[in-house]
């Protein structure tokens, strides 16, 4: 199931998973926290809440590292919902349990939870604190001893990407785009939408520096279609692509343009 839901398959891996939701030699919470982990994938984050908090209610030990999982994807939610005071209070609390327990195989989870907390603490502008968590979530995953091109290496070059955006320093984003860029075209197949993702960070923090409005669109038209294929149109990444477009066409102040793109935004929002 997991498998699929990587390939980008996520109705055919939550068809897979429903089956054995209620077979009892099938750990009902792994199965709650797996569906939880693909309706996320997809975008429909109510839904994906739901089995998180449901798998929550099953687990009976509250102090477990199943627990601490659990926690964690709810942080991440809470993130996705901009509600970042109870995102970083329920990673902080995800961290509290794997401390507590042997988590000494847990270095690359840590790391994301610290990575987690950054990104709460970019957007509520609390930048030295999160350049901490970043550099505690690098620490993991060097202990984790992951290899150089392993994913999270690239999306560390990411987060640092966006922190440096948010602070205004445009130059050192571009770098970590394209640092991160090159990492994911050397392990991912062209049309992954993780490559998509980067393209758009790179479009992004390129737009909005005002250096290169041309170049931004063109990569924020690449990783548009990328995005598309792998996720689908009314997907809110896709969403946030075509809202960049239009903000870079404002900016060159191609406002016919702009307004086909905003208006393609609302319908798909609504």
């Amino acid at each position: 199931g997991q498998l699929i839901a990587d390939m980008g398959e996520f109705e055919k891996s939550i068809e897979y998973f429903k089956r054995f939701i209620d077979q009892d030699n099938i750990n009902p919470v792994d199965i709650r926290i797996n569906l939880g982990w693909v309706y996320a994938l997809k975008g429909d984050y109510d839904t994906a809440k739901k089995y998180y908090y449901a798998a929550r209610d099953l687990e009976t030990n509250s102090e477990s590292i199943k627990m601490a999982e659990i926690i964690n994807k709810l942080g991440l939610l809470d993130l996705i919902f901009a509600d970042y005071e109870a995102a970083i209070v329920k990673c902080r609390e995800s961290l509290a349990l794997y401390d507590a327990n042997d988590s000494s195989g847990h270095w690359q989870i840590k790391g994301s939870l610290h990575t987690n907390i950054a990104m709460a603490q970019m957007t509520i502008s609390l930048f030295d604190e999160a350049q901490e968590e970043l550099a505690n979530a690098y620490d993991c995953m060097v202990k984790a001893q992951l290899p150089v091109d392993y994913p999270d290496f690239a999306q560390h070059q990411m987060y640092l990407a966006r922190l440096y955006q948010l602070r205004g320093d445009y130059d050192k984003a571009e770098q970590h785009c394209t640092d991160a860029l090159a990492m994911r075209k050397r392990t991912l197949p062209p049309e992954h939408l993780d490559i998509g993702t980067t393209l758009h960070r790179l479009g992004s923090v390129i737009g909005e520096s005002g250096k290169d409005y041309g170049k931004a669109l063109k990569y924020l038209h690449e990783s548009f279609v990328i995005c598309e294929k792998a996720v689908g149109e009314e997907h809110p990444t896709t969403i946030l692509i075509l809202n960049g477009i239009a903000n870079v066409y404002l900016c060159r102040d191609e406002f016919s343009t702009a307004l086909e793109y905003l208006l393609k935004v609302l319908m798909l929002y609504e």
